[in-house]
């Protein structure tokens, strides 16, 4: 039997008791889950949610109660989140109550809450309505109480000049005369004269009285009788004026009867309107007030309805759970016995087959893990028996295959670290001191035939095992690069030819002899192979080469891809799995050749690089690694691909660590040639300043590199006083040392000490000596001064070379005409003069002072070194000078030789 069998029988058990358990609890948890789900909980949340839409709706009607007082002008009846509240709890009952009567009941008490909320905004937006008139009344009235004076004023000025008028008219002597006898005429005009007298005594009561009891009551009603006897006064004096008009016969009596009438006419009207301001009806508030009553009592009746069908939708849906709760505890009660009735059943045979089912999987798989734990790679492979059980027994079986492979492995392992134990040999034999470095074809020709061998008695099947290099790889590796290292080093440009790939790779040379296998060297392709080799074709560089193919010839001369051949198999595991090589017969291209004919086997090739001369760039390819089978079926695995890949990078590497050795001999021979002339450059230069009264001197010369160009020195001549060279080379390092010694020799050879020159034909002089020395390519930039030290008089010349000098406070540049040394012998220099005064320095230098760079790139410059100078007080100016300079260069490099003299005049000294 199976394990899955097995196991699927026992589970097979298992499943048909968890089966029938959920059988029978199925139907107590469905109608638990129905009722909880389905029923309890949303008949809980129904009545909830009826209690609390009956207490928001009792909420909303006592806040409107209570707020409707004290309401603001721009304030809401109610709150928005009242409103929002009960509005939730409708769409809350909405998605909880679907269908029957309680649906209709709750569509039913919806649409009551609708009306109400309806209603609501009705009675909110009247309310705030009416607060708005009863505000506008409040700011009339403030306006009329705030212009009632200014018109009660205006009222009693005008009745009393009315009633001035009236009795100037009276009295004035024409209307006098033209009164004459008229007795009754008379009489009427004293009984209007009282009337007036008396409406100015009422008008006045009545802009007079308190305004404060016009809202009602009987100061309303006493004013308004007031007024009407106002009116009906002035009405009967206009009366008895026209009475008087008729009456009168004179013009003076018209005119002056008419203008009287006139005013009081004016004044009548002006009465009226003021009396309509005071006292006409606000009956847009009464309108609201009654619309206000009326939207109440349907708010009051809609509440109440509405509460009551919520309270009892509430009281319903409590008695409906008490109800449910009872039957579902009666059902869960038998489904809780028949369920621990069979769960004891399962119990018991769970427990027998716990003892005897896991013994039968767990004591074989036990054996098994034992042989497994115990097996050492490259002992014996255990024996595993069987045990009846299909995939234990193959588990066995696939123990001990892989047992066999990883032996076979470890084989394989073993004789890959013998190749790369050789591997490291033939490192240790590059770097012992008699190794010969000086030859790159015969220093490597042992080491990697030694490695070839090792590789072909470790991987059986190769027969023809060769490192083909390009033609004078070695030779030409710099010029692969384009450079040429000693220029690089003495700041020139590289002089050195860049050559095209086609003008190195014109044929591959075989490094040593080719290892061939003991087989091959029986074989029928051997001897065509070995007369087409194109050994008669050697070129003269390659004395040592014992074969050479042509570019694009033969089959190592074609230009492969490294590229690890696909395999068409899944079969096996990948990293053992076999892939073909190139087969020489089925290409068309390498079936018609000239050279390395008669094989028709496989070939693979892996490409050999020199790392060190790619830099940073492209590795460059030198050659291949090719290997030769002669069976055009050969197979080999990614495994044995890869082990080749890995002696191809080996063999590339021990070039690159031999071009590596070399050139670090060659460096080493290098340094100690700069190392001497470094010291015999310093003995050249003065080891110190001469100590002279009077002056002074400070100097300092420091190369950019091993050697530099520049040069000073100090001549005491025998008159007393002293001469001061100082000279730049063109060039740097070692072109510009050698410059620099021709320059000494030459001053040498004119005894300045004792054959005193001026400055001038010192210059002259030593121009025509190097003209003759030096190529026209070469020239000298230098100044020669000669001081006296009790005078402090100065007379310089100028080869192209800048001074400069403090006097004072002030900074005099010393130059002349003149150009550098070594450019025409036909050139003649002329000398200056000037005089240092106590204090004064003069400061000699060359372009390193004034060209140094900071890491940014800006220089120094002679605004720097002016900036210097003018700050400078000491006597050793050359040591503030350098200090100065590493300041302002800070970690840049130096890239020109520094050389400075400075020389301070002190008078109390001459």
């Amino acid at each position: 039997m199976t394990l899955r069998k097995s196991l699927f029988l026992g589970n097979l058990l298992v499943i048909g008791f968890l089966l029938a358990f959920f059988a029978i609890t199925g139907t107590s948890y469905q109608s638990l889950d129905r009722f909880i789900a389905e029923d309890l909980d949303r008949q809980i949340k129904v009545g909830r949610l009826y209690e609390r839409l009956g207490s928001h709706w009792m909420a909303i009607s006592e806040f409107r109660r209570d707020t409707a007082r004290t309401l603001k002008q721009g304030e809401s009846l109610v709150p928005e989140a009242i409103i929002a509240s009960f509005d939730a709890v409708l769409r809350d009952l909405d998605k909880l109550i679907a269908d029957g009567e309680s649906r209709r009941t709750f569509l039913e008490i919806n649409g009551i809450a609708t009306m109400y909320s309806k209603q609501l905004r009705d009675y909110d937006r009247l309310k705030a309505r009416r607060k708005s008139i009863m505000f506008r009344e409040v700011k009339k009235r403030t306006d009329m109480t705030e212009s009632f004076a200014q018109k009660g004023q205006s009222l009693t000025f005008g009745f009393k000049q009315l009633l001035d008028d009236f009795t100037t008219a009276l009295k004035h002597p024409d209307f006098q005369a033209a009164m004459g006898n008229t007795a009754t005429l008379m009489v009427k005009i004293s009984r209007v004269e009282k009337d007036l007298m008396i409406i100015q005594n009422e008008v006045t009561q009545y802009l007079t009285q308190d305004d404060s009891k016009r809202s009602g009551g009987t100061a309303e009603t006493d004013k308004a009788e007031l007024a009407d006897r106002i009116q009906k006064r002035l009405q009967a004096v206009l009366g008895a004026l026209d009475r008087s008009l008729e009456e009168g016969r004179a013009p003076v009596q018209t005119r002056v009867l008419t203008s009287i009438r006139s005013k009081i006419q004016d004044f009548r009207k002006s009465f009226i309107d003021l009396r309509d301001v005071f006292e006409r009806p606000e009956s847009d508030r009464l309108e609201i007030d009654d619309e206000l009553s009326q939207v109440d009592e349907e708010l009051v009746k809609m509440r109440e309805n509405g509460v009551h069908l919520a309270m009892r939708e509430a009281k319903t849906s409590w008695e409906t759970i008490a109800k449910t709760s009872a039957d579902l505890q009666l059902e869960t009660r038998f489904d809780f016995r028949a369920s621990f009735a069979f769960l004891l059943l399962a119990l018991i045979i769970g427990v027998g087959a716990l003892l005897v089912y896991p013994g039968k999987i767990a004591n074989p798989l036990h054996n098994l893990y034992q042989q497994i734990r115990n097996f050492q790679l490259g002992g014996v492979v255990p024996q595993v028996p069987s045990v009846g059980m299909t995939e234990i027994d193959s588990l066995g079986e696939a123990f001990i295959d892989l047992a066999k492979r990883l032996n076979d492995q470890v084989g394989r392992n073993a004789q890959y670290m013998g190749v790369l134990k050789e591997l490291g040999k033939r490192y240790e034999e590059l770097h012992e001191p008699s190794f010969n470095r000086n030859n790159a074809e015969s220093g490597l020709e042992k080491p990697t035939h030694a490695m070839l061998d090792s590789l072909r008695t470790n991987l059986p099947g190769i027969d023809i095992a060769k490192v083909m290099l390009i033609r004078s790889a070695f030779e030409k590796a710099d010029a692969v690069k384009g450079r040429d290292v000693n220029a690089e080093r003495n700041g020139e440009k590289s002089a050195g030819k860049r050559y095209s790939s086609r003008a190195i790779s014109d044929g591959y040379y075989c490094l040593g002899e080719a290892c061939y296998s003991e087989t091959f060297l029986k074989h029928p392709e051997y001897v065509k192979y070995k007369a087409t080799l194109g050994s008669d074709s050697i070129p003269p560089e390659l004395p040592s080469a014992s074969e050479f193919i042509p570019d694009n010839e033969g089959l190592s001369g074609n230009k492969w891809e490294s590229t690890f051949p696909t395999s068409t198999s899944d079969s096996e595991d990948s990293w053992t799995r076999k892939v073909p090589l190139i087969e020489i017969g089925k290409d068309p291209t390498l079936t018609s050749r000239t050279y390395e004919c008669g094989l028709m086997g496989s070939i693979h090739m892996v490409p050999i690089y020199d790392k060190m001369l790619s830099g940073e760039e492209e590795p460059i390819r030198f050659g291949w690694l090719f290997l030769y089978f002669s069976d055009p079926g050969t197979r080999l695995s990614q495994q044995d691909l890869s082990f080749i890949e890995i002696i191809g990078l080996q063999i590339s590497f021990l070039i690159e660590n031999f071009n590596l050795l070399a050139a670090y001999a060659r460096q080493q021979r290098t340094e100690q040639q700069l190392a001497l002339a470094q010291e015999i450059q310093k003995n050249l230069l003065p080891a110190g300043p001469p100590k002279i009264q009077g002056l002074h001197i400070s100097c300092v010369s420091r190369p950019a590199f091993e050697v530099g160009g520049d040069y000073y020195d100090f001549f005491p001549l025998d008159d007393g006083r002293c001469g001061i060279v100082i000279a730049d080379a063109a060039g740097k390092n070692v072109p510009a040392a050698l410059i620099m010694t021709v320059f000494k020799t030459t001053l040498s050879t004119l005894k300045l000490r004792s054959n005193i020159l001026t400055a001038d034909e010192v210059l002259n002089r030593a121009n025509e000596i190097i003209c003759q020395n030096i190529t026209n390519d070469r020239f000298i930039t230098c100044m020669y001064v000669i001081i006296d030290p009790t005078t402090g008089a100065v007379e310089y010349a100028c080869a192209g070379h800048p001074g400069i000098m403090k006097k004072g406070k002030n900074l005099i540049e010393l130059t002349a005409p003149g150009v550098p040394l070594g450019i025409s012998d036909a050139l003649k220099y002329t000398a200056k003069k000037v005089r240092m005064d106590d204090g004064d320095l003069l400061l000699l230098y060359t372009d390193g002072v004034t060209e140094a760079r900071n890491s940014d790139g800006e220089e120094f410059g002679s605004s720097g070194l002016k900036r210097f100078l003018e700050q400078c007080h000491k006597n050793d100016a050359v040591d503030d000078l350098l200090e100065r300079l590493s300041e302002f260069v800070d970690d840049a490099e130096q890239h020109d030789d520094i050389t400075a003299v400075a020389v301070k005049f002190s008078r109390k000294y001459a």
